[in-house]
């Protein structure tokens, strides 16, 4: 970046430094990229104003004036490195209180002030005792990005919208499981409620197994045995359904939970022949009960719609206006029923609009992800239920691991699928094809040996490939920790846990609080334990979570391939 621009001039020439190849900024974002709607607001008040002399100022010279000092100053505002703390505060009014300036004090303030904003052209101004720089350089700034931002009035539109140019990233969401947290009874009927390449893998009703439901006389029956509604006559919408479990909402709006010892809960299984996918392998058709003889209405919505609005005084407001299509049971409203575009990016009328003057949010990090992958208040908190990691808790597991920071877009594409990724890649160019025209990719796209590789070389040729051979990282480091519906096993729940550090010297043979899923009533410990990192491929020597000697076992089998403990 230093020497910048004499760098990029010598490309071509006798004195290029990269004689084989282009000669590349050490920039590659300018602020406009990100910032379209500042940038033009500006060039609008440069072309209605003169500009004052602006015209050719950048933004750098305002935002990130050179505030820094490495070896001299060149002038009162002109140190000799550029600062980056970006954002202006025209508030800061440093002629009545000097120590509002940005360097004036020891820590420094978190904002630029004018004073350095504009010196570092104006110094003259600025150095001038008897004139008002603060107040000529604020009435200059007002209005420069097109003053105070007025409140969005934006409205939902819905993904159907969002195709017309963004094609490739629709259809890779309506691959995925967020569209389908909640579905309407009419589409789950006609066939059209889930992806195709699911509904191969599920049977023909309700992309599930063909004898959860009688196409005979309409009636609900999970194995043969009455399922506790009269037929889909009494549902309204299907929560769920794509891939571990689904439930059912009755046409009063409420949840419905049965009685007693019904099976309201249906768990598909998975046909571990097609495309060598299985969810449950080796399982039949499962159901549990939910919340038996409880009135649940449905509050989900904030996770499970987009453009979720929210009844808070359903139970005395009188009015039914404010509950999705008048039930009384669904606590709030929603735009589009599942997870969609907007869910994430937010209301889209005014993009679609004018999609280059009004941008939406790409959301980054950690938070968006955390605002619905997360139970519970306290984020640092894994909850537990009988002896696993409860469903949706990624963002707590991920404070736990050494991964935070990363983000979880660092893995994940969250337009793509993760469940059935292998059905979804082999689906690529057949008439069931979720994506046709585009590749299909897997929604993980960074392995683990990215950023690992001196494990994985340390792995591969060391004493542990000849005892683990075909064994990859995320068995052990992601083992099946966390339960959504059903457990295939003893340790065996049925989602992968995000907490990654295996802590080898865990004895749960002495103490067995020590393994990850605690004890039942606390939270997980916030290690993968051995019995939970071994016990997926080696559940025949360790049948039950109470076995003894599994810790002995663990330790014995590192003593003889050489991994310290």
């Amino acid at each position: 970046m230093r020497f910048q621009d004499e760098y990029l001039a010598l490309d071509g020439s006798d004195d290029d430094p990269y004689p084989d190849g282009r000669n590349l900024p050490g920039v590659r974002v300018d602020c406009e990229s990100c910032h379209i709607q500042e940038a033009r607001a500006y060039a609008d008040w440069v072309d209605e104003t003169g500009g004052s002399g602006m015209g050719d100022v950048a933004c750098v010279d305002c935002h990130m004036p050179n505030i820094a000092k490495s070896g001299h100053a060149a002038g009162t505002f002109a140190g000799d490195v550029a600062g980056h703390l970006i954002g202006i505060d025209v508030m800061a009014d440093f002629t009545s209180d000097p120590s509002a300036s940005t360097a004036a004090t020891n820590p420094a303030n978190p904002y630029v002030s004018l004073d350095w904003a504009c010196g570092g052209c104006h110094a003259d101004l600025a150095e001038d005792e008897d004139f008002d720089f603060y107040g000529w350089a604020y009435s200059r700034s007002v209005g420069i990005h097109g003053g105070d931002a007025e409140e969005s009035e934006a409205t939902y539109v819905g993904m159907d919208a969002c195709s017309g140019c963004h094609e490739e990233y629709v259809l890779n969401v309506e691959a995925s499981a967020h569209p389908y947290k909640i579905v309407p009874v009419d589409e789950v009927l006609d066939g059209t409620a889930y992806p195709d390449f699911v509904q191969m893998m599920r049977g023909e009703e309700f992309a599930v197994d063909v004898d959860f439901f009688s196409d005979q006389s309409g009636v609900l029956s999970i194995n043969s045995d009455t399922f506790p509604l009269g037929g889909w006559a009494d549902v309204s919408y299907v929560i769920g359904g794509y891939g571990w479990k689904a439930r059912f909402i009755g046409t009063d709006g409420y949840i419905i939970t049965g009685e007693a010892g019904d099976l309201v809960q249906y768990n598909p299984p998975f046909d571990p022949g097609f495309f060598g996918a299985a969810a449950y392998p080796g399982r039949e058709v499962g159901s549990s009960t939910y919340h038996s003889g409880e009135l649940k209405p449905y509050t989900c919505g904030t996770c499970h719609t987009t453009g979720w609005v929210a009844d808070t005084d359903a139970a005395t407001d009188g009015t039914l206006a404010d509950n999705q299509d008048g039930l009384e049971g669904i606590h709030g409203t929603w735009s589009e029923p599942g997870v969609t575009c907007e869910g994430c990016h937010g209301p889209g009328s005014d993009h679609a609009a004018d999609p280059e003057w009004n941008r939406l949010p790409t959301p980054a990090g950690n938070e968006m992800c955390g605002t619905c992958h997360t139970r519970g208040s306290d984020w640092t908190d894994i909850d537990i239920s009988g002896g696993y990691i409860k469903h949706h808790e990624q963002y707590e597991e991920m404070t736990a691991s050494g991964h935070f920071d990363l983000g979880c877009q660092a893995c994940h594409d969250p337009h793509r699928p993760v469940r059935f990724a292998d059905a979804f890649i082999d689906a690529d160019g057949e008439a069931y094809d979720p994506v046709p025209g585009y590749d299909n990719i897997d929604g993980i796209h960074t392995d683990c040996v990215d950023c690992h590789a001196d494990v994985a070389a340390a792995y591969d040729e060391g004493p542990y490939a000849a005892f683990m051979g075909g064994v990859e990282c995320i068995d052990c480091h992601m083992p099946y920790a966390t339960k959504s519906a059903s457990a295939v096993a003893e340790r065996a729940g049925d989602v992968r846990t995000h907490i990654f550090g295996i802590d080898i010297t865990a004895d749960i043979d002495a103490d067995l609080s020590l393994h990850t899923a605690g004890a039942d009533g606390g939270d997980a410990n916030r290690y993968v334990s051995i019995d939970w990192a071994c016990t997926g491929c080696h559940s025949d020597e360790f049948g039950t979570a109470n076995d003894a000697g599994i810790f002995e076992w663990a330790t014995g089998v590192f003593d003889s391939i050489g991994l310290p403990h």
